[in-house]
């Protein structure tokens, strides 16, 4: 019993010890936070950084995506969050009004901390969220006119002085323009990195989307959606189940690809783009509009065509309106702040990956033309990936749609490969196959197809 009790004596003084010590290094993390002279950027700063790719001084942007009048305050506000601040950076700001902004807090002293990742974004998260409860309780000081003098009260009079706000004189007006302000805060991440860390996955398909793209006849600037949807992140995966660097949902993709307990083919990024390519199409037919288009593609057909049906109709016009138009008239509980700034976030990334050169290091894209090929037979899929990984070392990745558990493929599977297969076992699918079938119409190419084993 002695023994027992003096281990158990031993092993709370240890626990003590390191609860002490992680609760010492949690405070040196969360001592106050201080943004470096050279994190925080003026909104002037961004407003006259934006203004030098806007007019798209070296044409690489088609005149399809020139930017609104009415979206360039957002599109000014997401370019320099996809240009200026990285995930280390929390942007704090109007969500109504992007010209409004508050503060940049720069967290990159929790990058240097011994803690691991969920840990980190946990902490980030609440320092954000202590940050958010400071800027009410100056919201509402200012409210009743009475400041304290703080920090932050005078960083919400400047932001709203840069963005020529003017404060209601009158009492009740006063206190209605301030809640509203405070209701309004928001804190955005910044994307850079993430940015970044999409061009290095991106180079080793941009030769051959770009090819399927051209003989599609649409504009390459919808890649930006991948960057925009997922930073073309291959693993994505949202909380709603949002699949792939497209991030087609389930109901989505079966339209269009293969989705099941098998194969998933919204996680390929080959067969995923060609998807995607077919989807807009359609959203540009009966939407008649690039813009309109582009916004279907985070807020569905459905909900767009009834705004433009609904705003036609009101005011009894033959043309169809901008999606400008839309966000300013249409009302719909779900039409919320990420529906509204999803085209303007990506006219920002389109920008933004028109001139990468100038905010992005840029890897060598790879000259290599990748091919889809349907079987011709059943095959042992564990197999065949081992053999074409002799020569293709990202072979698992172009055929990452297969999940573990799939051993065989049945005939009318689709493979992706860089090298060149035979087709006594399967058929490639030239670029007019693609435009003209949906991927998971491919298998009727091999219908009346033998497999040949010699």
């Amino acid at each position: 019993m002695g023994i027992l009790k003096k281990t158990l004596l031993i092993f709370l003084f240890c626990i003590s010890s390191y609860a002490n010590n992680y609760r010492s290094n949690i405070g040196k993390i969360l001592d106050p936070i201080k943004s470096p002279k050279n994190a925080k950027i003026d909104f002037v700063n961004h407003r006259q950084l934006f203004s030098e790719y806007e007019s798209d001084p070296k044409n690489k942007i088609s005149a399809d995506f020139n930017v609104p009048a009415g979206l360039k305050d957002n599109v000014e506000f997401w370019f320099s969050i996809y240009t200026q601040y990285t995930s280390d950076n929390s942007v704090f700001h109007d969500k109504r009004d992007l010209s409004i902004i508050y503060e940049v807090l720069d967290f990159s002293n929790l990058r240097k901390a011994v803690l691991n990742k969920y840990t980190k974004f946990s902490l980030q998260n609440k320092m954000a969220l202590d940050h958010v409860k400071s800027y009410r309780k100056a919201f509402s000081n200012l409210a009743v006119d009475k400041r304290t003098g703080s920090k932050i009260e005078k960083q919400i009079l400047k932001a709203l002085k840069d963005a020529k706000k003017t404060i209601p004189k009158n009492k009740n007006k006063r206190k209605k323009f301030f809640r509203k302000l405070s209701d309004n805060l928001r804190a955005q991440t910044g994307q850079k990195d993430n940015v970044q860390n999409g061009l290095s996955n991106f180079a080793t398909f941009e030769k051959t989307f770009f090819e399927i793209i051209d003989y599609f006849e649409m504009p390459r600037e919808l890649f930006a959606i991948t960057f925009l949807e997922s930073s073309f992140n291959l693993h994505a995966k949202s909380k709603v189940g949002a699949t792939g660097p497209w991030q087609f949902m389930r109901r989505v993709g079966r339209y269009f690809m293969r989705v099941d307990k098998y194969a998933d083919q919204r996680k390929n990024p080959y067969i995923s783009t060609v998807a995607a390519l077919h989807l807009l199409a359609q959203n540009k037919k009966i939407l008649k509009r690039w813009d309109l288009a582009v916004s279907a593609y985070n807020n569905g057909t459905g909900l767009i065509l009834k705004a433009v049906r609904k705003m036609r109709k009101r005011k009894n016009v033959k043309n169809w309106p901008s999606i400008s138009e839309v966000i300013d008239s249409y009302e719909n509980p779900n039409f919320g702040f990420a529906s509204k700034n999803f085209y303007a976030s990506f006219l920002a990334l389109v920008h933004a990956l028109a001139y990468k050169t100038d905010f992005y290091q840029i890897p060598k894209a790879q000259d290599t033309i990748i091919k889809a090929y349907v079987t011709k037979c059943t095959l042992n899929i564990r197999n065949i990936l081992n053999i074409l990984g002799k020569n293709q070392k990202d072979i698992r990745v172009l055929n990452s749609h297969f999940n573990k558990r799939y051993k065989n493929a049945a005939k009318g599977s689709i493979i992706v490969s860089r090298t060149e297969l035979t087709d006594k076992r399967y058929r490639k699918l030239a670029l007019k196959d693609l435009r003209r079938r949906y991927p998971k119409n491919w298998k009727k190419r091999v219908r009346n197809q033998s497999c040949s084993t010699k």
